[in-house]
C-alpha cells in the first residue's frame, strides 16, 4: 500500500491515513489463531471490572479467503472428530460456524500471496458486550448500543506471537436510568483489548475432567468413535505448566508470570516482584517472592508489614511492605 507503514508481527499491523489495516500471508488464510477480547476499563461496580476474562469466551478464529474478500470465522469447535472421515464432514455439515465480518481486500501482493484487509470488524461488538447491559437493564427503552461514530482504535501492536489491537467503545441510551456515575450515562466509555494468538506448539495434552474434582471443564462431543457412549466429553481447563520431572513435585517448565498493573496500589503489590496478593490492607497473601522491575517499569521493594491472610501457607507468611 502506497504511503503506508508497516509493523512486523505475527500479523503485521499497516497504517495508513489515520485507518488500521492487518496483513495476512498466504499461509494464515485458513489457519487457526486464538482470539481473546477483554474490557480494559470497567462500569464503576457495574458489570465486569477491567481485566476480567468472562464478558467472551477464547475461540478459535480464521481468516478465510473467498474471491476478493476475506471472511472472519469463528469455526465451530464443539465436536471431536478424526480428520478427513465421514463423521469429520457429518459434524461440519451438522454444527453451525459463527461469522464475526466480511470486509474487502484492500491490497494484495501477487508474488507473495498476502492480503492486507481493514480491522475495522474490531470496532463492533466483537465480544458481545452488549449482554452486560441487557443483563442490568431490563427495560430495553433504557437499553445501551454501541455507537460506531465515537468508536475508535487506541493502539495496534504487533509482537512475534500475538497481536494486540484495543478499542475505545462509546455505549450510548436515550434514556438512561441505571448507570449514576458516568459523567453524561448517555454517552459511557469502555476499553476492550483484543489479543490474536498463534496456537502454540508445547506438547499441551488434554486431560479429562473428573465431577469429584473442582475444575472448570470443556465440553466437547465425541464423533471420533463410532460406538462413543456417552458422547458428552469433558476435558479440564488448565495451564500447561510443564513440570521438568514429571510424576515428581518440580519446577514448572512454562511457568505463569503475573504482571501488575500501573492502577495497582502500593498496598496491593504487598511483595515484591511479580505478585498475587488477595485480601484488604490489613490481611494480605503472597503467591510468590521475587525482586524485579516488571514490563510497566514498576520497581518492587518491601520493608516491613504483614503479608498473610486467612488461607495461609508457611512459606507465604513474611514481613513486607512495599514501597
Amino acid at each position: 500500500m502506497k504511503g503506508a507503514t508497516t509493523e512486523p508481527g505475527l500479523i503485521p499491523i499497516v497504517r495508513k491515513a489515520g485507518s488500521i489495516y492487518l496483513a495476512l500471508s498466504k499461509s494464515q488464510l485458513g489457519q487457526d489463531f486464538i482470539e481473546v477480547s477483554v474490557p480494559s476499563t470497567g462500569l464503576g461496580g457495574l458489570g465486569p471490572a477491567a481485566g476480567e476474562p468472562y464478558v467472551a469466551p477464547a475461540r478459535i478464529m480464521r481468516f478465510e479467503r473467498v474471491e476478493n474478500r476475506v471472511v472472519l470465522r469463528w469455526p465451530n469447535t464443539l465436536a471431536e472428530v478424526r480428520p478427513h472421515t465421514p463423521e469429520a464432514a457429518g459434524a461440519r455439515q451438522s454444527f453451525p460456524n459463527s461469522v464475526i465480518a466480511v470486509v474487502p481486500i484492500a491490497a494484495e501482493d501477487d508474488t507473495t500471496g498476502t492480503v492486507v484487509i481493514p480491522a475495522s470488524p474490531f470496532l463492533g461488538d466483537v465480544a458481545f458486550y452488549e449482554a452486560v447491559f441487557q443483563q442490568e437493564i431490563r427495560n430495553p427503552l433504557h437499553g445501551y448500543h454501541l455507537d460506531p461514530t465515537r468508536t475508535f482504535f487506541t493502539q495496534a501492536k504487533a509482537f512475534p506471537e500475538n497481536d494486540i489491537l484495543r478499542v475505545s467503545q462509546t455505549w450510548a441510551s436515550s434514556n438512561p436510568n441505571l448507570i449514576d456515575n458516568a459523567p453524561d450515562a448517555r454517552s459511557v466509555e469502555v476499553g476492550m483489548t483484543y489479543n490474536i494468538v498463534a496456537i502454540p506448539h508445547d506438547g499441551y495434552m488434554p486431560r479429562f475432567a473428573d465431577p469429584r474434582v473442582g475444575y472448570f471443564a470443556q465440553p466437547l462431543l465425541d464423533f471420533s468413535r463410532d460406538r462413543a457412549d456417552p458422547r458428552n466429553i469433558y476435558y479440564v481447563s488448565r495451564w500447561n505448566f510443564a513440570p521438568q520431572t514429571p510424576g515428581r513435585p518440580s519446577n514448572a517448565t512454562s511457568a505463569k508470570t503475573y504482571r501488575l498493573r500501573t492502577a495497582t496500589s502500593c498496598v496491593q503489590r504487598c511483595c515484591s516482584g511479580t505478585m498475587l496478593c488477595a485480601g484488604s490492607a490489613s490481611s494480605m497473601l503472597c503467591a510468590s517472592s521475587s525482586s524485579r522491575t516488571t514490563r510497566t517499569g514498576i520497581r518492587m521493594t518491601c520493608a516491613t508489614t504483614w503479608c498473610a491472610g486467612s488461607i495461609r501457607h508457611p512459606r507465604n507468611m513474611v514481613r513486607r511492605r512495599c514501597s
